[in-house]
């Protein structure tokens, strides 16, 4: 999905059913608005665009992720 395309729609839920908040599963597979820029910066967009419109409308907005088994070995944190 378009981010401008997922924006439309939680502005569309916000003014007919007044959510107070919106799950949004997977986030990785929103496409950024310039096709040209990395999938990292894109992402980053994506991010700063919903924190934005969370803020603008007082709404929240939890982002789900999934990641490979290598990205969790090398993010988990560890007591040392």
């Amino acid at each position: 999905m378009i981010f401008n395309k997922l924006k439309s729609r939680l502005l569309e839920a916000v003014a007919r059913h007044d959510i107070m908040g919106a799950i949004i599963d997977y986030w990785q597979v929103v496409q950024g608005q310039d096709s040209r820029q990395t999938k990292e910066k894109q992402l980053r967009d994506v991010v700063q665009g919903l924190a934005d419109f969370a803020k603008r409308h007082n709404i929240w907005i939890f982002l789900l992720s999934q990641t490979n088994e290598a990205e969790k070995n090398l993010r988990r944190p560890r007591l040392d």
